[in-house]
């Protein structure tokens, strides 16, 4: 039911002329304290960890930070590589996500 309303409040305010929601007129961007906290955000929402991180799953991301994106294992049983070796030898004008950039590279 929660979902119909919404649904419905979308399709209405879009009908009636409300500003385009779906436009790409501006980036999609986080806000954040600083760069470093928006990357993180980005990474763990993104779900980078997942797959990237060994033991995220099975421990319920518990993995100390110092631990993140060193390489895991993506199901059904496939390497995923150590994302910080990856990114470090990408120019940062590569790299669309900024923040997911700065991120990375500050992990110890």
């Amino acid at each position: 039911m929660k979902h119909a309303m919404l649904i419905t409040a979308l399709l209405t305010a879009l009908a009636i002329g409300a500003p385009d929601v779906l436009s790409a007129s501006a980036p999609p961007h986080v806000t954040a304290d600083s760069q470093l906290d928006a990357g993180r955000y980005i990474v763990l929402t993104a779900g980078c960890n997942h797959c990237h991180t060994q033991g995220w799953q099975s421990s319920d991301g518990a993995v100390p930070q110092s631990g993140w994106l060193k390489g895991g294992i993506a199901p059904p049983n496939i390497p995923a590589p150590n994302l910080r070796v990856i990114v470090h030898a990408l120019p940062r004008s590569s790299f669309d996500l900024g923040a997911v950039y700065a991120f990375i590279h500050a992990l110890p």
